[in-house]
């Protein structure tokens, strides 16, 4: 089944999204039995005399090449955002790397889950407290 170029992936905000964005797109590949290119490091099939390859080995080598496009396509298009597009170049993305699975990990690990505003405040808030002001841990919590 032909993943269509059109399809409507919710786009990648950054981590107010990244959970239902993650689960948009997987939703998607796995309808179109793409799943396992986020998943695993799928090769290209191998001919067995590589100087002279069957039609059916040079078949299954372009239909890699296109499901991996696909797959690359369906993500880079969900992710228009330039805060999203930076946050990634600055972490190391190259737009112009093909591997769709590399570009997912990536996302999964440099698009943080909580952010940086509410890491800032609450750093701020740490690193301001005063001790005398708590006669105990248990008045500190309450």
């Amino acid at each position: 089944m032909a993943l269509e170029v059109g399809m409507n992936i919710e786009q990648l905000l950054g981590e107010s999204n990244i959970d239902s964005w993650d689960n948009a797109l997987r939703n998607t590949l796995d309808v179109y039995g793409l799943l396992n290119y986020l998943d695993k490091d799928v090769q290209p099939p191998t001919p067995k005399d590589p100087d002279a390859p069957t039609p059916a080995e040079k078949k299954a080598a372009e239909n890699w090449r296109v499901e991996r496009a696909r797959v690359l396509l369906a993500i880079t298009n969900s992710m228009k955002s330039r805060n999203v597009q930076i946050l990634l170049q600055n972490s190391g993305w190259n737009p112009a790397d093909r591997d769709p699975k590399r570009l997912y990990d990536l996302i999964k690990r440099v698009v943080p889950k909580v952010s940086q505003e509410s890491i800032g405040m609450v750093i701020k808030e740490y690193t301001s407290l005063n001790r005398a002001s708590f006669d105990s841990m248990a008045s500190f919590l309450n």
